[in-house]
């Protein structure tokens, strides 16, 4: 009788015990569920920031190559094919050279070294996309010194005007001089005016469809990301704003010619200049005008390697049901866990030393 009593007295004990352990494995396995619900949506959270800040740092590259590594390579190469056909079988770089000097297009300030496709490591960005200018002074420059100065200013402005004023192709001193064209009629005038406004347009037009594809997709990666990592939709209102692109154009086009007028004496040739033509509607930014660079119209992209940070807003996450009808909400005191995250768009410029090395960083 004594040695069953002993052997029935593990029962009660039994009874307490093994019901505790399993309760307590019910709960690290709820624990565990939890967790591994907020890793899942924070590790899905930061994928759709990057995906969606990736989408910033795009059109700032791509905007920033436009402003002044393609206007620069293309009218090297179009000036020198130019040259060719008018000047004879070797180019001459007049072209290039007086674009460049008048500032009718954003180039390097390191123009000797860029071209030569050897650039030194003392030179840094390759692209300082400015307007360059050679010739302030008004006895170099001539008549039109001030508005070539006005275009060199417009170089070093994060936020230029809508209207970038006149552009200058030729001035008075690059036809009246030994050293410049000598002489061109208005039939070459209008060639080269001609080669300038298509590649300008062709700018307009890859800049129009640059940001409507930014405009189209601000927000979808973020949301189609998160969603089909988590079956989660999130709201709107946790995004960054969408950054404003700005487009700025010249609306007149200046460029001197010479035309030979009849005398007792025989033909000579004056100079003349077309300072009333305005062109032809070509940039949304003003009624009239022609494309020149495009801007993001936001204070972290107006430096020189600014700092874009997004900041994306609290997602609440929802976790799995639990088995006793217990809701997880009410064991934090009413605040809901949720998830964020911040990413960084740095490292280049988009205006002025337009630098198309934008990249993203997920900051914790």
């Amino acid at each position: 009788m004594r040695l069953r009593c002993r052997k029935g007295q593990i029962i009660l004990p039994s009874l307490m015990i093994f019901p505790s352990l399993a309760l307590f494995a019910i709960l690290i396995a709820e624990l565990a569920k939890l967790s591994q619900q907020k890793v899942l949506m924070q590790f899905a959270m930061d994928t759709a920031v990057f995906h969606e800040a990736s989408q910033l740092s795009d059109v700032a590259n791509r905007l920033a190559y436009l402003n002044a590594p393609w206007p620069q390579r293309i009218f090297q190469k179009c000036g020198d094919m130019f040259d060719v056909t008018i000047g004879g079988p070797e180019p001459t770089g007049k072209l290039w050279a007086y674009l460049r000097k008048n500032g009718a297009f954003p180039t390097s300030f390191h123009h000797d070294e860029c071209i030569s496709g050897d650039i030194p490591a003392e030179v840094g960005n390759p692209w300082q996309g400015g307007f360059a200018d050679a010739n302030t002074d008004p006895e170099k420059a001539g008549p039109d010194s001030a508005l070539i100065a006005a275009r060199k200013s417009l170089g070093t402005m994060s936020k230029p005007n809508k209207d970038l004023g006149t552009i200058i192709l030729f001035s008075e001193k690059d036809i009246n001089s030994e050293t410049g064209f000598g002489t061109l009629d208005w039939e070459e005038a209008m060639l080269y005016y001609q080669m300038f406004y298509e590649i300008y347009g062709y700018f307009y037009r890859l800049a129009r469809m640059v940001t409507l594809v930014y405009d189209q997709l601000h927000g979808v990666f973020f949301e189609k990301t998160f969603w089909l990592n988590t079956g989660f939709k999130t709201k709107r209102d946790i995004l960054p704003s969408k950054v404003k692109i700005d487009e700025h154009c010249s609306s007149k086009v200046k460029l001197w010619y010479t035309k030979a007028t009849e005398s007792a004496f025989g033909s000579i040739p004056n100079l003349y200049n077309n300072a009333d033509e305005i062109t032809p509607a070509q940039c949304s930014g003003g009624s009239s005008g022609l494309y020149q660079l495009s801007i993001l119209n936001d204070p972290g992209f107006t430096n020189k390697n600014g700092i874009k940070t997004m900041k994306f807003g609290k997602h609440y996450y929802q976790g799995p049901p639990n088995h006793f009808g217990v809701d997880y909400k009410d064991l934090f005191d009413g605040e809901q866990p949720y998830i964020s995250a911040t990413a960084e768009v740095s490292g280049g410029s988009v205006w002025p030393d337009s630098k198309p090395q934008y990249q993203v960083r997920l900051r914790p």
